[in-house]
């Protein structure tokens, strides 16, 4: 552990549709239209002929819904896509329950990765295969003590949100817990001692992102590639809310109330190192 006083949470760190509804929604539709037509066989096994005025304006209405003629159905198509997705993650971190710290890492980072259902751009997103590098990469740098130590305080502190919420838990509850943001913050602060040399870092970084990130499923996938734009992407990211703190006499404050002199001074050098290194490469 880092810092002296897990108490001081003053400062808050965190401070026309069917051409467009996207690859998930398009293929939950595709299950839906195969459900329709079940219904329609069926309908026509059983009338034969026999079919009146009110029959046929319900094969008309489910014909609209399967060829995806109703942008009401279609925003349902997209909200319930987003529901699954949602489950499908959710799923995923409860399997992986031994990676909580990471969860509160990779927030920080999100909002960057591509959707579930649509292919990583070059230079504007990021794909989602870059999770298992990421932990990779920041269990290399913080160490097998560090990282249990504050494996065991985030999941702790997720059990206990969890308990208190009770049914009414989301994980916004935890992402806003200032104790969650101090672990964070403890993490990232320690971590800026290996990127005063960014050049260095960032290229030891696109290695392990190269030998870590799963194949890609899709060409798309399979074309995008995590360089210079992706690694200043990820990492301002991922330190932003710190960098804020450095801008205002109470972050500065806090910073050196709890990290002490060198780990401010580490973090305050890395901001800078980074702002040089971008300028560097997009003028390359």
């Amino acid at each position: 552990m880092i810092g002296s006083d897990d108490n001081m949470t003053n400062i808050d760190i965190n401070n026309n549709a069917n051409a467009s509804i996207g690859a998930g929604p398009e293929k939950l539709a595709e299950w839906v239209g195969v459900f329709i037509d079940m219904i329609e066989d069926r309908m026509t096994n059983k009338l034969g002929d026999k079919k009146s005025k009110e029959i046929e304006i319900v094969y008309n209405i489910l014909a609209d819904i399967r060829n995806m003629n109703d942008i009401e159905v279609d925003n349902l198509y997209k909200e319930g896509w987003n529901e699954i997705s949602s489950l499908v993650e959710e799923i995923f971190w409860m399997q992986e329950r031994k990676f909580p710290l990471e969860r509160l890492l990779i927030k920080n980072f999100s909002l960057l990765l591509a959707d579930f259902d649509k292919a990583p751009q070059q230079g504007i997103n990021l794909s989602r295969r870059v999770i298992p590098a990421f932990q990779y990469s920041l269990q290399q740098m913080v160490g097998p003590d560090m990282l249990h130590e504050y494996e065991d305080r985030s999941r702790n502190l997720i059990q206990q949100i969890r308990d208190d919420a009770g049914d009414n838990f989301e994980w916004s509850m935890v992402y806003n817990n200032s104790q969650a943001n101090i672990i964070t913050a403890d993490i990232l602060t320690y971590s800026s001692r290996y990127f005063t040399d960014v050049a260095k870092r960032r290229q030891w970084m696109i290695d392990i992102f190269h030998r870590m990130m799963p194949a890609g499923n899709s060409e798309a996938e399979k074309q995008w590639q995590f360089g210079d734009i992706e690694f200043h992407m990820l990492i301002g990211s991922l330190y932003n809310n710190l960098y804020k703190l450095l801008d205002s006499n109470d972050g500065i404050k806090w910073l050196q109330g709890r990290y002490g002199y060198t780990n401010f001074s580490n973090l305050k050098h890395m901001k800078n190192a980074f702002e040089i290194d971008r300028i560097s490469i997009s003028t390359n």
